[in-house]
């Protein structure tokens, strides 16, 4: 089984104890950078997260090289989950 990561630009978050990793949990990226790659059309899906209209929390989006994956991996046979949520070690 294989899991794809979306890209986020909020800060890596400690979860039980272990700080999230970029390409593990997510893909961190600069929000200036992803903005002009969301208006360029290089992802596929993209959602703004805020808690109040004048507090931006973080974009979060799969770009479009995650379709690609995505289809290579289920044509050798892999089941494939999409995730936007980090995964706790148990």
């Amino acid at each position: 089984m294989q899991i794809t990561k979306s890209a986020t630009t909020r800060e890596p978050r400690e979860n039980n104890g272990i700080l999230e990793q970029n390409g593990r949990e997510y893909f961190f990226r600069d929000e200036t950078e992803m903005l002009a790659d969301i208006k360029a059309g290089n992802f596929l899906e993209a959602e703004v997260i805020a808690y109040r209209k004048d507090v931006t929390i973080g974009l979060y989006g799969g770009d479009v090289s995650r379709k690609d994956k995505f289809l290579a991996k289920q044509a050798k046979g892999l089941t494939v989950i999409l995730s936007r949520a980090s995964l706790s070690p148990s």
